[in-house]
C-alpha cells in the first residue's frame, strides 16, 4: 500500500524517520486540492509500476532457478566430442590443440 505523508512539520530529522518508511510521498501543510490530488495519483501510480516490476522479478526468478545451471549432462559429451575426436594420447599433431588436453 502506498504512504504519504501529510505533515506540518518539515524538519530533517523527521523526514529522515519518514524516509524508513519508504514513503510515495511527504506533503508539507498547508497543502492545495490540486497539490494533494497530483501526489495521491503520482503515488498510486508508483506503487502500481512498482507491484508489475516486482511481478515480473517473481516470473523471472522462477523461470531461471526451473530452467537449471549449466550444462545438462547428458549434452557434455555432444560438447565435448569435436575436441575429443582430434586428442589422440599416443599422437602429437601440431596445429590440432591435440597436445593442451
Amino acid at each position: 500500500m502506498p504512504i504519504l505523508y501529510i505533515t506540518a512539520y518539515a524538519d530533517d530529522h523527521l523526514l529522515q524517520r519518514a524516509k524508513i518508511t519508504t514513503p510515495f510521498g511527504y506533503i508539507c501543510k498547508p497543502i492545495q486540492e490540486d497539490m494533494l490530488r497530483t501526489n495521491i495519483e503520482i503515488a498510486l501510480y508508483n506503487h502500481q509500476q512498482k507491484r508489475k516490476l516486482h511481478e515480473s522479478e517473481e516470473r523471472f526468478r522462477g523461470a531461471f532457478e526451473t530452467s537449471g545451471i549449466g550444462i545438462p549432462p547428458d549434452k557434455l559429451s555432444d560438447i565435448f566430442a569435436p575436441f575429443q575426436q582430434i586428442h589422440h594420447p599416443d599422437i602429437q599433431a601440431e596445429g590440432t590443440g591435440g597436445g593442451i588436453l
